[in-house]
């Protein structure tokens, strides 16, 4: 499903913002914001539903470690919060160049080098540079 598809635009669209709309009508929040999670997740899988795992498991990786970073810079000096965030850079970063930069490096050995190392088959997961 693509923004600019039908079934986007009149069929995932309006029942994604109806049920927001109405569950936020609950004095909890929380229905709300697990539609909209579930809403989101039922979108990505859609584009990139075999890596499905691999988004749920970096978001949930960037979202422990968000709290600890906040529980960690109430400290004065912040070192374990900066050594978090660098962690979680090297994630993020790490599955970046992995998915995009790969086969790059590995014809740019065979090039130099004259190996014979071949390409792998890397899907691009859908919103990867995000």
């Amino acid at each position: 499903m693509i923004f600019s598809s039908y079934s986007f635009i009149f069929a995932f669209l309006p029942i994604t913002f109806i049920g927001f709309f109405i569950l936020t009508k609950f004095e909890s929040k929380i229905p709300a914001k697990v539609w909209l999670i579930l809403s989101s997740l039922y979108f990505y899988s859609q584009g990139s539903g075999n890596l499905l795992w691999l988004f749920v498991g970096t978001i949930i990786f960037n979202y422990i470690l968000s709290l600890l970073i906040v529980n960690n810079n109430r400290n004065k000096k912040g070192i374990a919060a900066k050594l978090l965030l660098a962690a979680g850079l090297i994630e993020n970063i790490g599955l970046l160049c992995y998915f995009k930069y790969t086969n790059f490096f590995i014809a740019n050995v065979n090039a130099v080098f004259g190996t014979d190392i071949t390409l792998k088959t890397i899907i691009l997961p859908l919103g990867i540079s995000f």
